[in-house]
């Protein structure tokens, strides 16, 4: 049989990479539902004060609708005011997590390129359009996932923190039902 004169291109990509990478993806993906769930709590917590502050109470499903809320709500609800650098701070984070966790949920792993460790991630999304497909690659510094992951857990539990104390300080604002 002759050679294939157009071979497959050599990604390198092992079983001992992905198995390598999987543990810090898996980490960052299963704490960034716990982020977006937290950010939800939060909405919920804060619906009586945001209401009451002129702030529309929104229930969005995309992380990007979540992020914009969770800016408005601390930004524009004066009742929230001692939490406003906390929840800046939390969205500095999500914000630099985001471009990292986009590339490895939405895209595929596509090289690995040895000598300068860093990892190309693909997807082929349609253009502004919709009448054509465009190849977007992500490159990533393969020792970066692991602290990335690490971030991304940090930043999931002081979310869950706040949602929980926002729950607890709202709550007494209630009257109790007798």
């Amino acid at each position: 049989m002759p050679a294939n004169p157009n071979p497959a291109p050599d990604h390198r990509i092992t079983n001992g990479l992905v198995a390598d990478i999987s543990p810090h993806i898996g980490v960052l993906v299963i704490n960034w539902a716990f982020i977006e769930q937290a950010m939800s709590a939060v909405f919920e917590a804060t619906e009586k004060v945001a209401l009451e502050a002129g702030v529309k109470v929104r229930r969005p499903f995309a992380f990007t609708g979540k992020r914009d809320q969770f800016k408005a709500l601390f930004a524009g609800v004066d009742k929230l005011d001692e939490f406003r650098p906390r929840a800046a701070q939390m969205l500095d984070g999500v914000d630099n997590l985001t471009p990292l966790r986009n590339c490895v949920v939405h895209g595929s792993l596509h090289s690995y390129d040895a000598a300068s460790g860093f990892l190309t991630f693909a997807k082929v999304n349609p253009d502004k359009g919709e009448t054509h497909h465009v190849l977007i690659e992500h490159r990533v510094k393969l020792a970066s996932l692991e602290p990335a992951a690490n971030a991304c857990t940090r930043l999931a539990t002081d979310l869950q923190r706040l949602a929980a104390e926002l729950m607890d300080l709202l709550d007494r604002d209630e009257p109790a039902n007798a």
